[in-house]
């Protein structure tokens, strides 16, 4: 029989009358269970005992067949597993933005790209940054920007990376300045690419993104497809002033037979200059889509991976947990400036001092946060905590915005 130990490291918990919800903090997945096994999990784990020798132990079969069957459970959602530490969490996707020039000037753009920012990396530094990542060992590397393909070594750099690195490359653009004969290219070095277009049809594109980007994006994305490129996707961002072309714009996804992403306002960066199309109130650090989470069944705890199984590279070689914290208290360390032996092994930066940062800006760890029996799934990502943690008035209108789901949760 193999032997499981419980994952209290990516385990977040709160209780509520005698249940204890246990949460996956990576992957979103929770199980609710009775307060006195998640007193024996506990147990098991601080002393790091196997769970199947603690099974080992109960006396009536019905109570050992139960506790078994929970171990299962607990495994499926990742809670549970041969291995205990967190060592044997690996690096998943690491986020480059080679540049910060875009072509477009979106409304909401949390980065605030611009045409005219400053180049900082040569082609050589982003060379050089890619075999420092190789040494990593990602399963994905994302290539993104502002607008990657403003950069005129953009090809040079994608094709070093494909040469160089094994895994999946993903490229995340606007589209608009891939040619005929770029396609061709791309489809052979990508995975996949992500598209950003903001709407279905030329009128709701060219509110968000100017004219004449919706046919351009149509035409790259059947050039792609002609060129073999399978893995394509669309996003859109949505808030309440088109949140009802929601439908819309799967359809048109559909009929392009591309992936389509769907992501939620955020009032930051740019965002903040033009949040009332996006928000009922300038208090409100999302938008959230009432109507459809009435009736959402399958949603999941917040799961965070900054840090720990992702990593972003910004545009002068700084690297953060991820691309909405690119903060200067969060910047890790510049990638061309750091010993080379930093890549030995990614787990070694987990106990980075920044890294440690990031749970002071999570829900489960905020003092006023801490007694809410809804905590892991509120206010999801933690540079939503770090906009507004000193705001007191701003971070209780939030708090108040998401008590809807206790209902849900709990009843």
């Amino acid at each position: 029989m193999k032997k499981r130990y419980f994952r209290d490291y990516l385990c977040d918990k709160v209780e509520s009358e005698r249940v204890v919800l246990l949460s996956n903090k990576v992957s979103g997945q929770w199980i609710k269970i009775p307060t006195e096994c998640y007193d024996i999990l506990n147990y098991a784990s601080e002393n790091r005992i196997a769970l199947e020798d603690v099974a080992m132990k109960f006396m009536v079969d019905e109570d050992r067949r139960y506790y078994l069957k929970l171990i299962e459970l607990l495994e499926k959602i990742g809670l549970a597993g041969v291995d205990y530490d967190i060592e044997s969490l690996g690096l998943y996707k690491v986020v480059f933005s080679i540049t910060n020039r875009c072509n477009l000037s979106c409304e909401y753009c949390c980065a605030e790209s611009e045409l005219q920012a400053n180049e900082y990396l040569t082609t050589s530094d982003c060379k050089n940054i890619i075999d420092r990542i190789v040494l990593m060992s990602p399963d994905i590397v994302i290539i993104s920007g502002g607008e990657p393909m403003m950069r005129n070594d953009i090809f040079d750099i994608l094709n070093y990376l494909k040469q160089k690195f094994s895994g999946k490359i993903i490229l995340s653009t606007n589209a608009t300045l891939i040619k005929d004969n770029d396609a061709e290219i791309l489809a052979k070095i990508l995975h996949a690419i992500e598209i950003s277009v903001d709407g279905y049809d030329d009128k709701t594109v060219s509110r968000i993104r100017g004219y004449g980007v919706y046919d351009k994006v149509v035409a790259v994305v059947k050039k792609l497809q002609m060129c073999g490129l399978e893995k394509i996707s669309l996003s859109m961002v949505l808030g309440k002033d088109n949140i009802n072309q929601k439908k819309n714009f799967i359809e048109f996804c559909d009929e392009m037979n591309v992936s389509y992403m769907l992501r939620y306002f955020y009032n930051v960066g740019r965002g903040k200059n033009n949040h009332e199309r996006y928000v009922e109130n300038l208090l409100d650090i999302n938008y959230i889509d009432f109507e459809y989470e009435k009736s959402n069944t399958s949603f999941t705890t917040n799961r965070c991976k900054a840090g720990l199984t992702q990593i972003s590279i910004d545009r002068k070689g700084d690297v953060y947990p991820c691309p909405n914290l690119e903060y200067e208290e969060f910047k890790m360390y510049n990638i061309l400036d750091y010993e080379a032996n930093l890549n030995r092994k990614y787990n070694l930066r987990r106990e980075l001092e920044q890294l440690k940062k990031i749970n002071n800006f999570k829900t489960t760890n905020i003092e006023k946060c801490k007694s809410c029996n809804i905590n892991v799934f509120c206010m999801p990502c933690p540079a939503m905590i770090y906009n507004i943690i000193d705001d007191d008035i701003r971070f209780e209108h939030n708090c108040k915005r998401n008590k809807y789901m206790q209902l849900k949760i709990w009843s």
